[in-house]
Parts: C-alpha cells; structure tokens; sequence
C-alpha cells in the first residue's frame, strides 16, 4: 500500500497537493512497471469542520471523498475516531473466532487451548492496537465503549480456554 498526506491552512492547498503527490506517485510506479488500482485509491480528508466533498484527481480517475478508508486492514475514518473499525470489523471477526474456539474446545484437550486463544483471537486483537487502542494512565480514567466490548470478547475467550463459565 502507498500512502501520501498533506497538510495545509486551505482544503484547496491540500487537495491541490495531492494531486501532485499523485502525479509523482504514478510517474515512480510506471517507471518500475506498477500500476495503480482506481478501486482501491481513496481520499480521505480529516478537518474540524463539515463542508461540501471534495475530490481529487488522480491520473485520469476522480477519486471522491469518503468518510472512511481501510489501510492495511484497519478502517480509518475521517474523525480518527475507531467506532467504525472496533465495531464493524474487529468485534464481528473475534466473535467469530470465539465461536471457532467454542467448537473446537469440545475436540481439542484443554491444555492447547489458550495457545489457540491467543493466536486466533488475541492476535486479531492485537494487531493495530498501537494505533487504534488509547493508553490509560491510571485506573480511574474512563474506557470507551469500544475497549470494554473487546474485553469482554477477550474474558469470553479466555473463559472458553480455561473451561470456565461466566457464571463462575
């Protein structure tokens, strides 16, 4: 994946920067035999206030703003909140793998259980929480919604790997 960013007092300075940059880009990619796919380009402009879209023109492709992109796996949105990927991408594919774990703790002995776990569905987790995960100093700082949904996900793995119930 490439990516280019820009930043400047007027949204017309940024849009017409990328569009440079995009020139640049798609002269170094033919000059090494790649090529660009208009599919996956998006633009996505981040800004304090509501304004009509915009768009950008990207070689001979209009690419328009949108509200969201997903970046190597990790959907970003343009108020660099993670309600969009927590909730309609992470959330949904852990409790999916917790159900596969659930099915597979009647099959598999105990003992491998949290190494599964943990590489199924703590890895899912995991991956990106450097960017999407906020660090709390202190226990009294609030958790948003988001990060007490992935704990429970994880306790209910857990749970599962232990043989425990949560009842118990």
């Amino acid at each position: 994946d490439t990516a280019t960013s820009i930043s400047a007092p007027t949204i017309d300075e940024v849009v017409e920067g990328l569009e440079e940059d995009a020139e640049r880009i798609l002269w170094y990619m033919a000059s090494n035999s790649l090529s660009a796919n208009p599919k996956k380009t998006g633009f996505l402009l981040i800004r304090t206030k509501r304004s009509e879209a915009r768009e950008v023109r990207v070689g001979n492709v209009i690419v328009p703003e949108s509200t969201s992109h997903k970046i190597l796996g990790l959907h970003v949105n343009n108020t660099l909140s993670w309600k969009d990927h927590v909730e309609c991408e992470l959330l949904p594919s852990v409790n999916k793998r917790i159900g596969a774990l659930r099915r597979l703790s009647y099959h598999i002995p105990t003992d491998y259980l949290p190494q599964i776990a943990s590489a199924i569905v703590s890895s899912k987790v995991r991956y990106g929480l450097a960017i999407y995960g906020t660090v709390r100093l202190a226990n009294n700082e609030p958790t948003s919604f988001e990060h007490r949904t992935l704990q429970i996900a994880l306790n209910d793995a857990m749970r599962i790997a232990s043989g425990r119930r949560r009842t118990e």
